[in-house]
C-alpha cells in the first residue's frame, strides 16, 4: 500500500521471544519515536497501544506533507524486567498527485 504524505499512516510492531509472540501483558511498555533522516526529532518517544483485535502495538501518525518523504522510526520495548530492546524502521511517503 503506497503511503501518501499528509496522511494519517498506522505504525505496527509485533514481538516474539524465543518464538513466541508477546502481548501487552508481557512488557511494561512499547515505545515509539520519529526522526527525519537528519535526526530532527519530529515525534518524540510515546507508548504504542495494544490492539487485541489485530494482537499488536498501533500507533497513528499524521506524516508531514504535502511532499514526500523519508523518515526513521525507532520502536522500543521495555521488559518487565526492565531491559529494553528497541528496532529502527524506514518509513516512506509520496507526494500525492491529484
Amino acid at each position: 500500500m503506497t503511503l501518501y504524505a499528509g496522511e494519517t499512516v498506522i505504525i505496527k510492531h509485533t514481538a516474539t521471544l524465543d518464538g513466541e509472540q508477546l502481548t501487552n501483558l508481557d512488557v511494561s511498555d512499547v515505545l515509539v519515536s520519529i526522526y527525519e533522516m537528519d535526526d530532527t526529532v519530529l515525534l518524540s518517544e510515546v507508548s504504542m497501544p495494544w490492539s487485541s483485535v489485530a494482537e499488536r502495538w498501533e500507533y497513528s501518525w499524521n506524516s508531514p506533507g504535502p511532499d514526500a518523504g523519508k523518515y526513521r522510526v525507532k520502536i522500543r520495548v521495555s521488559g518487565l524486567d526492565g531491559s529494553d530492546n528497541w528496532e529502527y524502521q524506514i518509513l516512506r511517503t509520496k507526494t500525492k498527485i491529484v
